[in-house]
């Protein structure tokens, strides 16, 4: 009975060894390899983008902070938020006492001198006093003239007017406010649009310069096509960021509002007609990058040189014939002329 089991047992490993991948004797005696299961896929020409994605903000390309440059307090705020502004409109009227009291104060004495200038010379005509003192007054009347003109200059400042055509886009501030010299009360911008975007000095390494096509998505779905109009020339921030600016169609204007947020995307390069495998099809990629191709049942090795990879493939450079296919698993076990068992995967996405 034991020699009967041992026979068994030794009959069951042979079995099991003979199940197992690798060399078998054929009928001639021969070794033969046995093939490796592999899954492949058809290599696809197709044209390839490497990216870099940012939220931006949506801004006028000018704006401007109005600031008070008078003291007193806010009389009347005529243009609404969100309201068109045409160039020379008035936007804030200041209540300034104190300048209107100088003004009328300056305008009585300009009265007086050149009341008093007129009357000087008729008497220096009739010789009835000297030429002095009609220079005196006239002095007097000019410095008179002068000041009221200072004065009523500063009186103006208290009506701010549009310098552009363009739009209110914020008060700062609110109707019977006190403001003082230097406040800032208002932002308008002007009619045209761009997308505003910090970006940080690795992607400015990565090559993205002036000119560089961009994909602007808004977040209902629609995109226009623009170019990176501007890099400023300075980090700012602890981040060291760079300003970058995008400018957006006209036609934008009604698809964006001002301050939104909008999604950029910075084409940085393009293959076009590019031959692409997915990335897993690509062995030892940071020594000597390689794929297997899978012709007649058996394995080729070939060198690749990998470049722009968009989602899941990688563009490589190789003499491709347009009808190998190209292995994507159990690489490791893969040796140049090796039989394997194939099975196309029928669908390669990005």
């Amino acid at each position: 009975m034991k020699i009967a089991a041992k026979h068994l047992l030794i009959l069951g490993l042979t079995v099991v060894l003979g199940m197992l991948p690798g060399c078998r004797k054929g009928s001639s005696g021969e070794e033969q390899i046995q093939p490796v299961a592999v899954r492949v896929v058809q290599p696809v020409r197709t044209t390839l983008r490497e990216e870099i994605s940012y939220l931006g903000t949506v801004k006028s390309v000018r704006e401007v902070r109005v600031i008070s440059r008078v003291q007193g307090t806010i009389l009347s705020m005529p243009i609404q938020e969100g309201q068109k502004v045409r160039k020379g409109q008035t936007v804030v009227r200041i209540l300034a006492p104190e300048l209107e009291a100088t003004v009328q104060r300056l305008q009585a004495e300009v009265d007086y001198w050149s009341r008093r200038y007129e009357a000087d010379q008729r008497l220096e005509k009739e010789k009835a006093i000297p030429p002095e003192q009609v220079a005196m007054s006239r002095r007097a009347y000019l410095s008179a003239k002068a000041a009221l003109q200072g004065a009523r200059a500063n009186l103006d400042k208290a009506v701010e007017k549009a310098p552009f055509n363009g739009e209110m886009l914020k008060w700062l501030v609110d109707p019977g406010q006190p403001v003082m010299p230097g406040q800032p009360i208002l932002i308008l911008g002007d009619n045209r649009c761009e997308a505003q975007v910090e970006v940080i000095e690795e992607d400015l390494r990565k090559g993205l310069r002036v000119g560089m096509p961009v994909i602007v998505q808004a977040k209902d779905g629609k995109t226009v096509q623009s170019t990176v109009k501007e890099i400023a020339p300075q980090a700012s921030g602890a981040s060291r960021t760079f300003l970058v600016k995008i400018p957006l169609p006209q036609s934008s204007r009604e698809t964006w509002r001002k301050g939104e947020s909008v999604q950029l995307t910075f084409v940085l390069n393009t293959a076009r007609e590019a031959v692409a495998v997915p990335v897993e099809a690509i062995a030892d990629r940071d020594n000597q990058p390689h794929i297997f191709l899978i012709r007649d049942g058996k394995a080729y090795r070939q060198d690749v040189s990998p470049g722009i990879q968009e989602g899941n493939l990688v563009a490589v450079d190789f003499p491709y014939n347009g009808t190998d296919l190209v292995a994507i698993t159990n690489l490791g076990l893969l040796k140049d002329s090796i039989p394997v068992f194939a099975v196309q995967t029928e669908e390669m996405g990005k």
